[in-house]
């Protein structure tokens, strides 16, 4: 019964093995998942730097201490920010393709990232913390959509699971280690300010990345002219 177990603990290892693989080939090979999962990525550790380094950030930064209803308006706006963009993003896809949001979104959430980093005062931390949480998140929903109408049925679990294990396990993973040392060497504002600054990396990256092709492969598609 025990080889039996190890043997049957073998195959169903092998397979999850070959599920990932399938998943992962897909999502590299296919330019506007592969496109969308780095941006994600990148992102990721700009958000997740960002929230490492969030009640220290108000604490010291800001001047409003980690309890209060000021404490709790500027983590509520990005909330605030992500019901907007879920009300937002399907109208704009009435309108637009996926790969044109997400070139005309990221470089929106990168600079008002920089300028919740750059805030000093709560009100106005607030204000770009809505800002910064509706293209933030509208690129993210973006680009789940897309990924879920591009891959086939049958790889959706893997695709998906690969995408998130890049974005989510290591863009957050990455993003918080690194907020957590360099706040460690500079403090927190310097600290905040570089790994926001990732957000801009993932701006030039998607508008270095074939999403513009794609976008102008689209727009040619909706007017019905070759592109």
């Amino acid at each position: 019964m025990s080889v039996a177990r190890e043997r049957s603990a073998a195959r169903g290892f092998a397979s999850v093995r070959a599920d990932i693989r399938e998943g992962v080939r897909f999502l590299w090979r296919h330019h506007g998942v592969r496109s969308n999962s780095l941006i994600g990525a990148l992102q990721s550790v700009a958000g997740a730097g960002f929230m490492a380094l969030a009640v220290p950030w108000c604490d010291r930064v800001l001047r409003i201490g980690t309890s209060g209803w000021r404490f709790g308006l500027v983590f509520s706006a990005w909330g605030v920010g992500g019901i907007l963009a879920a009300w937002l993003t399907p109208r704009l896809l009435r309108r637009f393709s996926a790969a044109r949001l997400t070139l005309s979104w990221i470089p929106v959430s990168a600079a008002f990232g920089l300028l919740v980093a750059l805030s000093t005062h709560w009100l106005l931390a607030v204000l770009f913390m809505v800002g910064w949480g509706i293209a933030y998140q509208l690129v993210i929903i973006n680009s789940l959509n897309y990924r879920q109408q591009v891959t086939p049925e049958h790889l959706l679990s893997r695709v998906n699971t690969a995408g998130r294990m890049l974005s989510w396990g290591l863009g957050w993973t990455i993003g918080a280690l690194l907020a957590g040392a360099l706040a460690d060497q500079v403090g927190v504002r310097p600290a905040l300010l570089t790994v926001v600054g990732v957000g801009l990396a993932a701006a030039a990256y998607a508008w270095l990345s074939p999403l513009r092709r794609i976008a102008l492969v689209d727009a040619a598609a909706r007017a019905g002219t070759p592109a």
